[in-house]
């Protein structure tokens, strides 16, 4: 083992004061020379640190500073930022004065001396190890049992007899019999713990050797045994560098073998080598001048954000080529590896990366991702059914200029979080810039990008180094930072892109999933005859820093639990409007801005964690509450693993693991096992809510009851928005029906219009009026988590939350917090939970969870608000006293030209696409159309419901959330095609899905679907007499079978209100139905006409009442009462209904009733 003279020579009072003429001007060191040094030092470094930390005792301070004094030095030699041909910036002195000056010879001979110490006494113990204990073993077993082995002279289980096992069992043992028993027990562990040293020990070496003399990670239940192991390993690695074995400098030189060394001339506070992975090497060198008044890293970094993985950020830099990603994610490895970060931890293990910490990147292999400067020019708001080619056409003057607005526009990312990929897919709501030229417009940042943009130097390479690279088509990586003044770059006879170069800092921001630039540019392409002008660009340094380091929180896309709340709520407003609806209602057109978050929000893939959380509570609640404690928090993986965290320790059975205060339940449990026992408990925790996710990707839930008060310590705008994320989370919660919830400073719209909302002015008042709402619960002897966990006496013992912005006074919290939260972004007086940033990701003290929280903007909540607002439905104001003549006219001018000879014969269809139900396309005889693929029968309904904007980037915009390739989209409308033709050839000449030669997808008029048949029968029997209505209603309200789209999770019926219209039609033509048939008498025609309506929204009022007055007509009072009770039933089903029914079915009831 080397001693401190391994780093002998590199004292700063020895390093040249002026680099020498001749390292300077000649060669500089290779990187064969470079990987020698590594090879020579880093398979000891480790090993030496020990020592030299208790021979340097007496000059360092604290252990720490010994270790920072070496671990610079390591790193003054392995970056080879001291070497004089690579800088001219004088060497950094050591962080604390004190290295002591040794001379040579002493610094041999201490090497020396301590490597052949080390050496003997790991053989030593490995002798001890391997020969004098087994030799001390067998001795001892030949002496008591006559043989080497423990279990010698026990019979072989080949050998026993069914009566020896039987008198083994029955008779009483002897005391040498136990003495046996104990001997030959030791003697086996003692053989085990021998073979465990052995192999650990192997393990440890051989992961020295390959990881630069880093031991393996601690594993806890080796304990002893591993320190005996690594230090043996240790000792024989002095051993290591005279045989030649480094596996970690193989990968190590293949990696610098492919870096050429720039030059660079730094200002005296500069110590940055700058490397280009992929200049010419037979280009002139890049100069850079810096005027940057601060000391710079010489390489990229990145930090370890929440989900993060080597492989991933690797991944997301490299990517996509699968070599280039894994030479990556080795090279992040072999540059990290061993280094000290941040947090005092050390990266010793690949898998394993924390959050916070900053990694070293090696460079680049491409900048093809990095965010460019582009022109301002005009702008154009896409609306529905337009194409880059209309766009093109309406706006340049001619529909070939397209690809113009797709190069300018190519990678954005636009407000709805999607990108523009591909030419066919664009998006209603979308800012396109229009082509304009860089002499015309003055050159700026666009939108978005000044928190992705570092500040940087000056960068001017020279005529043949930039004319090499435009021809190689490769960007130059130059990582550096400072003021920007100007870029400018020579352009050959290929038009190249203009790149400039961003930080890894800022790049974390602009790859990662919870943070969305406004706006990224694509790259101006340039004609042959034009030559690039410089482009300018100024930001301040004390912005550019100000933007790095903002405090980050999740986005809606991670809101799990919000997101299934408010989708809840919507389907019960929205079944609440339909049930109350009447016969020609109309419902009234979803806002964009409600349209596109719902979108959103049924992106989200909630799966079943959601439903793993609420049912694992309430499974462990009665023995919680049998110890006195609560749930303090949830914590749940994607893979629906649950993690709970206790006030105080329980005990668990079966399935669930682990001990004291955490107890897990794998993800492989099924749920069905915690039913049974999840059944017998209410819900305990009516205030649990997500906070965030952690640093593994799991959803973080808290019961805010249990932590009484919760304090939001950050910006008062980054306080706000987690405020507002849990009072909209509290809102859609149907944990949190009935709790009450006070707001101050928080606006109104992000509490979605809950029923036990309650505005105040100041916190003092808040937490009277919610000590009002609680009542009697506080005055209980028993915790409201007991009395609700026991269903104690009916009662919800429902709490309260107090939820205050940051612009309210402080608060002063009660000393009785039963039945009390409070979540406040203002500090808290008295004792209070803690949400804090530190760094990148937050800590909620004193629990110790480590997250990144929900946050929810203003314009967010608004947009919520506006979706969860359902509006009554319309009236109908038509004159239905037109004959149908008329009405076919006025349709069909309503639907213009889109649909030439729609609907000119009600009997000219031959395929029809059934929506009212299961989603299937049939022929006329009822046949059904088999596709091979289900976006194919997705696409033939959206496109027979969407004949006026038919189009394929439309189509593609529905059906699919994210971007696809033009080859899928193809595959799809051929399938549906062939599909169509095979059921059903279609006429001569066409085909049932036209090929254009534009952007059209037009679906043949003799495709038509139910909701067609419906709407046409209805304008039919509208003055027919009831026996004609009934023959032109009956056969098409036969095809309304179920819900509309139902068993189908389509995005798009939903979110453009789509599915409620349908579901009005089918009332409307059941309930018109059944009044024909209550008229005649055909009291089994209302039956049945009305339960096929029923199918599709249970309860409808119009319905319930038709159904009522027919079993009245005939007599029947019970069937009255019973009609009555399934009203009711549906009522109540839904969550947050109060039960409240119609005043027209009640006095209905009571009319029917008194005959």
């Amino acid at each position: 083992m080397l001693g401190p003279g391994l780093l002998n020579g590199l004292q700063p009072s020895r390093w040249p004061s002026k680099p020498p003429e001749r390292e300077h001007n000649s060669s500089r060191r290779t990187p064969c020379e470079v990987m020698a040094i590594r090879a020579s030092i880093s398979d000891l470094m480790w090993p030496a640190l020990e020592m030299l930390l208790r021979r340097q005792r007496t000059t360092c301070s604290t252990p720490t500073t010994c270790r920072d004094r070496l671990r610079w030095r390591s790193k003054a030699i392995r970056s080879g930022s001291w070497s004089p041909s690579r800088s001219k910036v004088k060497p950094v002195p050591p962080r604390r004065p004190g290295w002591p000056n040794r001379n040579d010879s002493s610094d041999h001979e201490d090497a020396m001396t301590s490597r052949i110490a080390h050496l003997l006494r790991s053989i030593g113990l490995l002798a001890v190890v391997v020969i004098a204990l087994p030799w001390a073993l067998i001795a001892g077993a030949r002496a008591r049992f006559g043989g080497a082995s423990p279990l010698h002279g026990v019979p072989s289980p080949t050998d026993w007899e069914l009566s020896r096992i039987v008198g083994a069992l029955t008779s009483r043992l002897t005391e040498a019999t136990l003495t046996d028993i104990v001997i030959r027990a030791a003697l086996m562990v003692a053989w085990v713990a021998i073979l465990v040293v052995v192999i650990t020990a192997v393990a440890e070496l051989v992961h020295m050797i390959r990881y630069d003399g880093i031991p393996l990670p601690a594993i806890r239940a080796l304990g002893p045994s591993q320190q005996l192991a690594r230090l043996i390993a240790t000792g024989f690695m002095v051993i290591v560098p005279a045989l030649g074995v480094s596996a970690s400098t193989v990968g190590a030189d293949a990696l610098i073998a492919e870096r050429t060394p720039i030059e660079v001339d730094h200002d005296a506070t500069t110590s940055a080598p700058v490397w280009n992975t992929q200049l010419d090497r037979s280009s002139s060198p890049v100069t850079v001048r810096s005027s940057s008044t601060e000391s710079t890293e010489s390489e990229s970094t990145y930090v370890v954000r929440s989900g993060d993985s080597i492989y991933g950020i690797a991944q997301r830099l490299a990517g996509p080529d699968a070599k280039a990603i894994d030479r990556f994610a080795s090279a992040i490895i072999e540059a990290n590896l061993g280094r000290e970060m941040g947090d005092g931890q050390r990266f010793v293990n690949a898998a394993f990366i924390d959050v916070g910490w900053v990694l070293q990147l090696p460079p680049l292999p491409s900048l093809a991702q990095a965010p460019t400067l582009a022109p301002v020019g005009p702008v154009h708001l896409v609306t529905e059914g337009e194409s880059l080619w209309s766009i093109a056409a309406d706006r340049l003057g001619a529909g070939e200029r397209w690809r113009e607005i797709f190069d300018l526009n190519q990678s954005r990312q636009f407000d709805d979080g999607r990108q523009l990929d591909d030419p066919d897919l664009i998006h209603p709501g979308w800012e396109l810039y229009l082509p304009g030229t860089v002499e015309d417009s003055p050159s700026v940042l666009l939108p978005g990008l000044e928190s992705q943009v570092p500040l940087i130097d000056e960068v001017v390479p020279s005529d043949d180094a930039a004319a090499s690279a435009v021809k190689s088509g490769v960007d130059d990586v130059v990582p550096v930072t400072g003021q920007v003044e100007d870029v400018s770059l020579a352009a050959d006879d290929d038009p190249a892109p203009d790149n400039v170069w961003v930080d890894d800092d800022e790049l974390v921001a602009s790859t990662n999933d919870d943070v969305q630039p406004d706006l990224v540019a694509a790259p101006v392409n340039l004609s042959d005859s034009e030559t690039p002008t410089p482009i300018t660009t100024e930001i301040s340094a004390h912005q550019s820093e100000q933007e790095s380091s903002e405090i980050r929180v999740v986005t809606l896309g991670r809101a799990t639990m919000m997101s299934a709340g408010i989708l809840a709520l919507l389907g019960v407003r929205r079944r609440e409007r339909l049930r109350r609806s009447r016969s020609r209602s109309r419902l009234p057109a979803v806002p964009p801005r409600a349209a596109a978050v719902e979108r959103v929000l049924r992106s989200i893939d909630v799966g079943d964690r959601w439903a793993r959380v609420e049912i694992s509570v309430r499974s462990v609640a009665l023995a919680v509450a049998d110890a006195g404690g609560r749930v303090l928090a949830v914590l749940v993986d994607q893979t629906g693993e649950v993690e709970i965290r206790f006030s105080t320790p329980v005990e668990l059975d079966s399935p669930w693991e682990g001990g004291g205060e955490r107890w897990r339940v794998p993800a492989h449990v099924p749920i069905e096992l915690l039913a049974p026992s999840a059944r017998r408990s209410g819900a305990p925790c009516p205030t649990l809510v997500q906070l965030g996710v952690d640093p593994d990707g799991r959803e973080v839930y808290v019961d805010l009851e249990a932590l009484e008060a919760l304090h939001i310590d950050a910006d008062p705008e980054i306080a706000d928005s987690i405020v507002s994320a849990v009072a909209t989370t509290l809102a859609g919660s149907i944990l949190a029906e009935v709790t009450s919830l006070v707001g101050v400073g928080i606006p109104t719209a992000a509490f979605l219009g809950h029923r036990r909302y309650l505005a105040a002015d100041t916190p003092a008042s808040a937490i009277a009026t919610a000590i009002e709402a609680v009542g009697s619960t506080r005055a209980q002897e028993r915790s409201p988590f007991d009395l609700r966990a026991r269903v104690t006496s009916g009662e919800t013992w429902e709490p309260a939350v107090v939820l205050v912005g940051s612009g309210a006074d402080p608060v002063v919290a009660p000393g009785d917090r039963t039945a009390l939260a409070i979540v406040s972004a203002v500090p808290i007086d008295g004792p209070a939970h803690r949400l804090s940033a530190h760094g990148s990701t937050w800590t909620l003290e004193p629990a110790g969870l480590t997250l990144v929280p929900l946050g929810l903007e203003a314009d967010e909540a608004e947009s919520i608000a506006q979706l969860v607002d359902v509006p009554p439905t319309d009236e109908s104001t038509d004159d239905w006293t037109l004959p149908p003549s008329v009405w076919h006219e006025i349709r069909d001018a309503e639907l213009g030209d889109t649909v030439d000879d729609h609907h000119t014969d009600d009997h000219d269809w031959e395929l029809v696409a059934c929506l009212l139900g299961p989603v299937d396309v049939t022929t006329r005889d009822g046949q059904p159309v088999e596709f091979a693929r289900s976006k194919s029968r997705e696409l033939v309904a959206w496109l027979a419901t969407h004949r006026d904007r038919s189009t394929r980037m439309a189509a593609r915009t529905a059906l699919w959330d994210l971007d696809v390739r033009d080859a899928t989209f193809a595959n799809v409308v051929s399938d549906a095609r062939r599909a169509l033709a095979r059921a059903q050839e279609p006429p001569e000449g066409d085909e049932w899905i036209a090929r254009t030669l534009t952007d059209e997808l037009p679906l043949h008029h003799k495709v038509v679907t139910d909701v067609d048949l419906i709407d046409r029968a209805l304008i039919e029997a509208r003055l027919q007499p009831p026996d004609q209505a009934i023959a032109t209603l009956a056969p098409v309200v036969r095809r309304i079978t179920g819900f509309p789209f139902e068993g189908t999770s389509y995005l798009w019926p939903d979110a453009e209100g789509l599915t409620s219209q349908l579901a009005l039609v089918a009332t409307t033509a059941t309930s018109e139905l059944a009044a024909h048939y209550l008229s005649v008498g055909d009291i089994a025609g209302v039956f049945d006409a009305t339960a096929r309506g029923l199918q599709v929204v249970p309860g409808h009022e119009e319905l319930i009442g038709l159904r009522m007055q027919a079993h009245a007509q005939a007599g029947d009072l019970a069937g009255v009462r019973h009609e009555w009770d399934q009203y009711e039933r549906a009522l109540t089903r839904d969550p947050w209904s109060d039960g409240e029914p119609s005043r027209k079915l009640v006095e209905l009831r009571q009319h029917l009733l008194r005959r």
